[in-house]
């Protein structure tokens, strides 16, 4: 939430030399995403706050297009 106070985006790059943690945190979410295991509450939290799922441009999964089930932990169904 800092950064994207600082930047206006939630666009966190992988090598984020001003955080590495952060950057790392990030892609952590990111391949929860993709690897449909990141929990409901947590899914919802990120797409809040504008949470960018990928940074390439086209990638397949962009901004929030998929769902949590409704169980947290639980995988994320596709919409």
């Amino acid at each position: 939430v800092d950064f994207k106070g600082e930047h206006g985006h939630c666009n966190i790059p992988y090598r984020y030399s001003k955080d590495v943690q952060l950057g790392r945190w990030v892609q952590n979410q990111r391949e929860f995403y993709k690897r449909r295991t990141l929990s409901g509450e947590r899914y919802q939290r990120l797409v809040d706050i504008g949470f960018s799922w990928s940074l390439r441009k086209g990638g397949k999964w962009g901004t929030a297009k998929r769902k949590p089930s409704d169980d947290a932990g639980q995988n994320i169904e596709s919409i």
